[in-house]
């Protein structure tokens, strides 16, 4: 019986250094600050700056360059290399993996996707097939307008006016230059507005019909009628003249 209590008594302590342990361990957790997650706000790949709220895929379609279905082929293929999922916020990777993913997308076209998803196809000046994307984009395209204007083809003399290119309609869309509208004939001073209500002292408007003016309008301009003035006297006939035989 002594020996059975003394295992007991053993058992018991043991439960207790036990419990006394796990309860120290559970003060220090509570008692460490909490992990906060690091998220950017803005986050800059490719040269363009993305919210960081966006997922990886949505993110990559922000940059120009990249459609929807290449942003998704590229994103799809750094979630693979980084291990991370799909949904990830762009604003919660570090630095390295954003370096990584644009890495893939400056070599999108060592990825050996066919070439018609590829926006610069046989390049002009190397003939190889590339893929541009943020400021690079912008230059090639300023580089090909430029190009044109100089050979003075159809597409570079369209360009040069400011005139739709690809045969769009532009009678009732793409006017440039001044804005023709209604042309609005102005009243001489002194005339009222046609429709316009009849003041005192004003000039009175023309008849819409006759074009005259009416009685009481001639009265209204001219005023109240001059008297009359005298008869002339009859032309006397000159001295000097001999008065006509009869």
């Amino acid at each position: 019986m002594a020996d059975e209590d003394k295992e007991i008594k053993k058992a018991e302590k043991q439960a207790k250094e036990a419990r006394g342990e796990k309860a120290e361990k559970a003060e220090k957790e509570e008692k460490k600050p909490a992990k906060v997650e690091r998220r950017e706000n803005i986050v800059r790949i490719a040269g363009m700056d993305v919210s960081g709220d966006l997922n990886i895929l949505r993110a990559l379609s922000q940059v120009k360059g990249l459609g929807q279905r290449m942003s998704v082929i590229i994103g799809v293929t750094a979630c693979e290399q980084l291990g991370v999922p799909a949904d990830t916020k762009v604003g919660s990777l570090q630095e390295t993996q954003i370096d990584q993913i644009e890495r893939m997308i400056a070599g999108a076209e060592r990825m050996g996707l066919p070439n018609w998803l590829y926006n610069r196809q046989g390049e002009f000046a190397s003939g190889a097939t590339k893929h541009f994307v943020g400021a690079d984009l912008v230059f090639d395209v300023r580089q090909n307008i430029e190009r044109e204007k100089t050979l003075r083809s159809y597409r570079g003399t369209r360009h040069a006016f400011g005139q739709k290119v690809r045969g769009q309609h532009t009678r009732s869309t793409g006017r440039t230059g001044r804005t023709m509208g209604v042309a609005k004939q102005k009243l001489m001073p002194g005339k009222a507005a046609p429709g316009a209500a009849a003041t005192p002292g004003a000039a009175p408007a023309k008849e819409e019909k006759a074009g005259k003016l009416t009685k009481a309008a001639k009265t209204a301009v001219a005023g109240p009628a001059a008297p009359a003035a005298p008869a002339k006297a009859e032309a006397k006939p000159a001295a000097g003249k001999k008065e006509e035989k009869r």
